[in-house]
């Protein structure tokens, strides 16, 4: 639960700063890098499990996280390709 915790916490930080995040490539390899050691490192520390979720609480979360994914992609500002000879 530890791992599904910290993941889902990631997740909603990465929701609040997507738009500095995409923005810059170095802040995004930084932001993917410090998930990826978040999963391998905190299993590691943390092998047993604090808790249990039901599979619908789990299922219910997962949607949430997709719908608020999907606002926050809503949200980059378009950027129109123009002709630069017109």
């Amino acid at each position: 639960m530890g791992v599904v915790a910290s993941m889902v916490v990631f997740v909603a930080l990465l929701i609040g700063f997507f738009g500095k995040v995409v923005t810059s490539r170095g802040a995004l390899i930084a932001w993917f890098g410090a998930g990826l050691v978040l999963m391998v490192a905190l299993p590691l520390v943390l092998p047993q499990a604090l808790a249990t979720v039901h599979p619908v609480v789990a299922l219910v979360l997962g949607l949430v996280f997709v719908a608020l994914g999907h606002m926050a992609v809503r949200q980059i500002p378009a950027d129109p390709i123009v002709d630069p000879r017109g």
